[in-house]
């Protein structure tokens, strides 16, 4: 036998395994054929053949039970092999309705097989009974409650359940709005106001995250000509700009470009209003997919920022090769600049680098007049925090935005 990390290889008349022994791998035959013997107390052994692309062994990937038959080549055989750790691995990964899907497949598997050689005279009756274990339970629980969250939120897609929220970003020098983020919202109907910390994931994962997201984005164009209306910028004052978040998904969406193009022509907003915000960790996932998308972004006309700058992974030679045209500093170093003096250098570090790169500088999650103090003291552009505003409705952002209005006339 000839073996490496994925296959194995047999010669005529060798056994690959034997009934009784503990099994922990699966095969599926590549070339060859391999026959199946399941040796029964009193009764003469049932014998079968498979032949190229058959998988046997499988049940030793839910469990170390042993092995239910013996295995013998019968001319020279080639095996691809999966071990149950690989399969495990694996499995962690997907969908857990997948999960559960396979786990009562194999456990079907084996109640078949187990009264096949249990019966006597062959006759084998089904009674739709499994052997349950707790695996078999949690993976239950687990894809039952992750169903009934994807219904829940593909029912709010549909009910427009969805609300968008601006969280002002104000010009640091002149302490005046300068434009907002566009952050979304879940208006459940039965538990109310529900964070986007525990509906974002899952809608990344199950791909609607991509239709959210374009949403969001039209919304947001369309508010922020509802902006205009109470907005009066003098010539030495840019009119706002919309913040809206890109996610990984939409980013590997192959007709991103074409949508976001869709929404600008519906909405009629000009593209140099619409800051994109692009996380460094996802920048770094895959620098060659993002540097081609932003690219083609840029020539639409929009602005983008790096968001979250400083926890992923990203080196600074990178930084300059992006179409950027401004630089998020993390709340992570914001929240501990009164605390931490190595968070202290990194943000002014930060800094420094951007306005080297010609790059405007926001810091987001300032909630204290001291944080404020020394980003203003580090020539910050741009901040957003719950010091000066808690992201809010379009009807009580446009009340706020009246009443800085009428303080500067």
């Amino acid at each position: 036998m000839q073996e490496s990390e994925y296959k194995k290889t047999f010669g005529t008349n060798e056994i690959i395994f034997r009934q009784g022994e503990p099994g922990y791998y699966a095969c599926i035959i590549e070339s060859g054929c391999v026959e199946v013997c399941v040796e029964r107390e009193n009764l003469p052994p049932l014998i079968s053949q498979l032949d190229e692309g058959a998988l046997f062994g499988e049940m030793a990937l839910i469990d170390d039970h042993q092995r239910s038959a013996t295995i013998r080549t019968t001319r020279p055989t080639e095996v691809i092999v999966i071990t149950r750790e690989q399969f495990h691995n694996r499995l962690a990964d997907t969908h857990p309705m997948v999960r559960l899907f396979l786990r009562v497949l194999l456990n079907r598997f084996r109640a078949f097989d187990q009264k096949f050689l249990d019966n006597p005279d062959n006759s084998i009756i089904g009674t739709g009974e499994l052997p349950e274990s707790s695996e078999y339970r949690s993976d239950h629980s687990i894809a039952v409650n992750q169903l009934r969250k994807e219904t829940d939120l593909l029912n709010a897609i549909r009910n427009e359940e969805f609300r968008v929220f601006y969280q002002p970003i104000f010009h640091l020098p002149s302490s005046s709005i300068a434009g907002y983020e566009a952050l979304v919202r879940w208006q459940h109907p039965q538990r109310g106001l529900v964070s986007p910390f525990e509906f974002i994931d899952l809608a990344e994962k199950t791909g609607l995250i991509v239709p959210m997201g374009l949403w969001v984005l039209e919304q947001a164009c369309e508010d922020l000509k509802f902006f205009d209306l109470y907005f009066h910028h003098e010539y030495t004052r840019p009119p706002l700009y919309m913040s809206v978040n890109l996610s990984a998904r939409q980013l590997r969406d192959d007709k991103i470009v074409e949508h976001l193009q869709t929404v600008l022509l519906k909405t009629g907003i000009n593209p140099k209003r619409i800051k994109l915000e692009i996380t460094e960790s996802l920048l770094m996932q895959d620098p060659e997919l993002a540097m081609t998308v932003l690219e083609q972004l840029k020539l639409l006309g929009f602005s983008l920022a790096i968001d979250d700058f400083g926890t992923g992974y990203s080196s600074l030679s990178y930084l300059h090769k992006f179409p950027f045209d401004t630089l998020k500093i993390d709340r992570s170093f914001i929240s501990q600049l009164l605390v931490d003096e190595q968070s202290n250098i990194i943000t002014q570090g930060i800094a420094t680098l951007a306005h080297n790169l010609g790059l405007s500088i926001t810091a987001e999650g300032v909630e204290e007049q001291g944080q404020l103090d020394c980003l203003r003291e580090y020539m910050c552009d741009f901040v957003q925090g719950f010091l000066m505003s808690r992201p809010m409705p379009v009807d009580e952002a446009v009340k706020q935005l009246n009443a800085e209005q009428a303080m500067i006339a």
